[in-house]
């Protein structure tokens, strides 16, 4: 079993954890305090169940099993809960075309919001568009892999498993005020004109926006985030509560849109105080913080004259620990047309996990998912990279054998436009101008 990677001051921590297990296990939370940054090792989590709660009065109901103790606080809550976000519900609901239809609140089911029971929920939607790729460990590097047909380097291999970072959040919906798990990629990147190390995910990781009923629902701070090797911590973004409105969706070409705008959430700033001025009073999650960003090696990023050339070959980078990805196939008809051996199979829990393991990798592992660029926009590109749910915030680098960037990261992924039939990404070069954080 791995575990994860304690500070100092042993005995302490095994107390406060076997105290927070048990408050676990009771499933009763007597105020709005928030546990500490606590958690047993992922690979625990089989399958991923999260917390569902409700909030009744002071205190919050365990709804189904909990083995998450992630909550958001009541400041949070309160912060969030605005009136105007009924309103924002009512008046538009998003479907995955990028079009906005006016709907009564809860009354409209939204087509591109697939809910998972893996990892929690996603909010953008994603497509594997070609199962004839197989994924393979890259040689080396355990826990790594690619569905490159050309060998990865060993040294990026290694260097992207301590890159990767699950992101897992939660949203409160406005209106049955429920709470509800999502998770998403994010990654830090060094800023190529002064040298800083930032934070960088999706918006759309960040904000409120509706669910499938057409029903708001508002992501709660912090964020948590998780590495390979088991360790996790909680982090503020300075984008959480941004409220997505229609009038922020962009065109990306031929009458296209993409409703979160430019979807890319850049900051806060990582650097030696990082950790104290996330959790000034609170030394227990600070030190869960640090231990986490010293750990983390930040993406190099292109430089301005980077040209996205079409054909360009790339990737994106993401933690994939999910124990179940059957409903990534929900949008491509199935698993019928993907061939695996049928011995491996064998030693698999079935076809079914063996089949998805072939075209998306093992779990608990990094992948690099690879394809081209097959549309160079103004501040997008789009490329034919297999993606599933969970995927979005993932850093997008240079696969091309002998280019000067190889390794080097050019975009963050937002999701699958259907209309396009591509998957999206919104670049890194110019977002650090617009960063006033």
């Amino acid at each position: 079993m791995r575990h994860v990677s304690f500070p100092c001051n042993t005995i302490r921590i095994i107390q406060i954890i076997q105290s927070k297990l048990i408050h676990s296990i009771i499933g009763i939370i007597s105020s709005f305090d928030r546990p500490s940054s606590l958690r047993k090792p992922h690979k625990e989590y089989n399958p991923y169940i999260f917390y569902r709660a409700s909030l009744q009065g002071n205190q919050f109901q365990q709804k189904t099993t909990m083995q998450s103790p992630l909550f958001a606080d009541k400041h949070a809550i309160a912060d969030a809960m605005t009136g105007d976000d009924v309103a924002i519900a009512e008046s538009y609901s998003e479907e995955s075309s990028g079009r906005f239809t006016p709907v009564s609140q809860g009354s409209q089911e939204l087509r591109g919001r697939v809910p998972v029971s893996f990892g929690g929920q996603t909010r953008s939607a994603e497509k594997v568009l070609d199962k004839s790729r197989r994924c393979k460990r890259v040689e080396g590097v355990p826990h790594v892999g690619t569905d490159d047909t050309e060998e990865v380097p060993p040294e990026l291999g290694a260097r992207i498993k301590e890159s990767a970072i699950l992101l897992k959040f939660f949203c409160q919906n406005v209106v049955t005020k429920e709470i509800h798990p999502y998770s998403g990629q994010a990654a830090l990147v060094r800023n190529p004109q002064n040298g800083a190390v930032m934070f960088v995910t999706c918006k759309h990781n960040t904000g409120a926006e509706a669910n499938k009923k057409g029903e708001l629902e508002v992501c709660l701070d912090p964020h948590e985030c998780m590495l390979q090797d088991n360790s996790a911590a909680d982090i503020h973004l300075p984008d959480t509560g941004w409220r997505k409105m229609p009038s922020h969706a962009v065109e990306l070409r031929d009458g296209a849109t993409w409703s979160n705008g430019f979807d890319l959430s850049l900051g806060p700033t990582i650097h030696a105080d990082s950790a104290e001025e996330h959790w000034p009073n609170d030394p227990w999650r600070k030190e869960f913080l640090e231990d986490l960003l010293q750990k983390i090696r930040p993406f190099e990023v292109v430089g301005d004259g980077f040209s996205s050339d079409v054909g360009l070959k790339i990737g994106i980078v993401v933690f994939n620990p999910y124990a179940e990805k059957e409903e990534a196939f929900s949008e491509v008809n199935g698993l019928a047309d993907i061939d695996v051996d049928e011995s491996y199979a064998n030693v698999t829990k079935g076809i079914t996990e063996a089949k998805i393991e072939a075209v998306l990798g093992e779990k608990d592992s990094v992948m690099i998912y690879t394809g081209c660029i097959t549309f160079d926009g103004n501040q997008h590109i789009e490329y034919n990279v297999n993606t599933y749910n969970g995927c979005s915030g993932a850093i997008v680098i240079v696969m091309d054998r002998g280019h000067p960037d190889f390794g080097k990261a050019l975009a963050v992924h937002a999701g699958y436009k259907d209309v396009l039939d591509k998957n999206v990404g919104f670049k890194l070069v110019g977002a650090f101008d617009a960063f006033d954080g």
